[in-house]
């Protein structure tokens, strides 16, 4: 009787299995399924099981198409396609935070602990030796300044007319760059690959029936 969520990972390996994850959920009982795009760790992860830019908004389309057929809520959580200059997610809104398991106050749990990475500004405070409210006003200034330079990036994107890379239409892959999680990575160009998921229709645009849920 106690409700519950399942979260899947969207890798290159679970793109044909999208449908049945759902139906398992559903069967289970789950309240909602929320897919993930892989946030990767190295170059290696990201090459064997990470998709390009047109495959993931093939997965996001069909994911569009489960959420319209289930009655549980279906979404993207993270990864996901967005141009909006908005705050997109609840961790840049300001109506979430992380605590990592050392007591320290961090932006988002997707950053904390991220291995590999190179430095940790995402870390604010340390909350074993001050109060909360001190190191939540530190991290309303972090979030707002990372506001700020994704803003300007899409904004740079709209100036010259170019189609937006991966890691600045992600929100989630831009704030891995921003914050130095992913120090390994070097932009370049995507390289095509076989999606078994939609043979045939029009893309539609994540943002009509994807809105990321509360977890």
């Amino acid at each position: 009787g106690i409700p519950f969520l399942i979260k899947t990972g969207i890798r290159r390996d679970t793109i044909p299995l999208l449908e049945q994850f759902a139906l398992l959920a559903a069967r289970l009982g789950a309240q909602a399924i929320h897919f993930s795009h892989l946030l990767p760790t190295s170059a290696g992860a990201e090459d064997a099981s990470g998709l390009s830019i047109e495959e993931r908004a093939h997965a996001e389309q069909e994911i569009g198409v489960l959420a319209n057929i289930f009655k549980m809520k279906i979404g993207v959580a993270t990864g996901y396609f967005n141009l909006n200059p908005e705050p997109p997610c609840q961790a840049l809104e300001g109506t979430n935070c992380n605590i990592d398991y050392r007591g320290r106050l961090t932006l988002c749990c997707n950053l904390s602990g991220y291995r590999g990475a190179s430095a940790e500004p995402d870390v604010v405070a340390d909350l074993n030796r001050e109060d909360f409210a001190e190191g939540f006003m530190r991290l309303r200034r972090v979030a707002a300044d990372q506001l700020e330079r994704r803003r300007l990036a899409l904004e740079e994107i709209a100036r010259k007319s170019t189609e937006p890379d991966l890691y600045t239409a992600s929100p989630c892959l831009y704030c891995l760059q921003s914050f130095g999680k992913i120090p390994w990575h070097k932009p370049a160009a995507a390289r095509p690959r076989s999606l078994p998921v939609l043979s045939s229709g029009a893309p539609v645009a994540p943002s009509v029936y994807l809105k990321q849920e509360s977890i």
